[in-house]
């Protein structure tokens, strides 16, 4: 694996890495036993970790472990660092060894927020959180669900590290000349610029202002419509269509407020606001939420009289947000397929080759 001897040994000294030798069926089985401690030093979490490289590697947390107290380090300064595997912070840190005993480490096992919270909690002088999950799409989804977790809780300072390859390890692997894992993308990240690049061709070459709330609904039945018919593909340019008509609106709003945007800026904003964690639900179900929100921000446009700031602010916003919502069903569609063609790809691969 690669790892800094002084890295390994500092986690040894600590009573948080042994290896262990247990037999079964007249066979020796040796793991990477990483302890996690609670904050009386009392051990109540172990994870297990084959140190064999060859197969598939075995890992697990060992039953009865408590969740919230996996690997972990604890150092003086504002700043958490926070891994899936053990590997991976050791990895981090054989690359980065500087003054690394400064900062805290975690390590989740897993995905689950439990350990990050409970390192939080315990320490109050923590208040940046570097997330340095796995370079794939279930680490990029867990990052952006982590991330809003810790807004909730009240930090605000949260940043995201990426390994240029899969993971910390992978790195590490790289910089001796050995063949790795590559990164993988979020199928939706990608799928999010295609996207927002025909949204914004719909707003320069369809969209005609004194016409937006007619043609936003002829655009949301069209894409009912398809639907239903089971053809996805126009069901898509439709949608994309209504986001454009929503977002052309959002950028008229932010005008009349005095804060205005280039097209350019608003594509970027509305692909910023797609994130992959919250965009997993199937397209049939949100035919009505979509149609109910696109109801309530007609309603609110056609409301007779004069706007205060904060109604047009209000108005402004649910454009955005219906624009939204748009955007993500088709950047959920074009995802899906791409996800399909890459299986499909991997499947011939592996048949040419075996």
């Amino acid at each position: 694996r690669f790892l800094d001897r002084n890295v390994v040994n500092a986690f040894v000294r600590a009573g948080l890495l042994y290896e262990s030798c247990e037999k079964f069926k007249d066979r020796e089985y040796h793991n990477a036993v990483f302890v996690g401690k609670d904050e009386n030093g009392v051990p109540r979490h172990a994870h297990k970790r084959s140190l064999n490289s060859l197969g598939k590697t075995f890992r697990i947390n060992v039953e009865g472990s408590d969740p919230r107290c996996s690997f972990h380090y604890t150092g003086t300064s504002n700043r958490l660092y926070v891994f899936e595997a053990p590997i991976d912070l050791m990895s981090f840190l054989s690359r980065y060894p500087r003054g690394w005993q400064e900062h805290s480490f975690v390590a989740l096992c897993g995905t689950a927020e439990h350990a990050m919270l409970w390192m939080l909690e315990r320490n109050p002088c923590l208040r940046t959180v570097c997330l340095c999950l796995d370079h794939d799409e279930a680490g990029i989804e867990a990052s952006g669900r982590l991330a809003e977790i810790l807004h909730e809780h009240g930090y605000d300072d949260v940043g995201m590290l990426q390994s240029e390859h899969k993971d910390w390890n992978e790195d590490l692997k790289a910089r001796r000349g050995l063949p790795v894992q590559e990164a993988e993308e979020h199928p939706q990240l990608i799928a999010a610029s295609e996207v927002c690049g025909r949204i914004g061709v719909y707003m320069e070459e369809c969209v005609i202002p004194e016409r937006v709330g007619r043609e936003l609904t002829n655009a949301l039945c069209g894409y009912e419509m398809n639907l239903r018919r089971d053809y996805p593909e126009g069901a898509t340019t439709c949608i994309e269509l209504a986001s454009a008509l929503a977002l052309y609106t959002y950028g008229r709003g932010l005008r009349q407020l005095g804060e205005p945007h280039s097209s350019e800026e608003l594509l970027e904003q509305l692909r910023s606001c797609i994130h992959p964690h919250q965009n997993r639900s199937s397209l049939n179900s949100r035919t009505a939420v979509l149609a109910e929100q696109a109801h309530a921000v007609l309603k609110l446009a056609s409301k007779p009289g004069i706007r205060s700031e904060a109604e047009k602010r209000q108005l402004t916003e649910g454009w955005l947000e219906l624009a939204l919502s748009c955007a993500k069903i088709s950047v959920k569609y074009e995802a899906d397929v791409l996800k399909q063609q890459q299986k499909q790809e991997q499947a011939a691969l592996q048949q040419e080759m075996g």
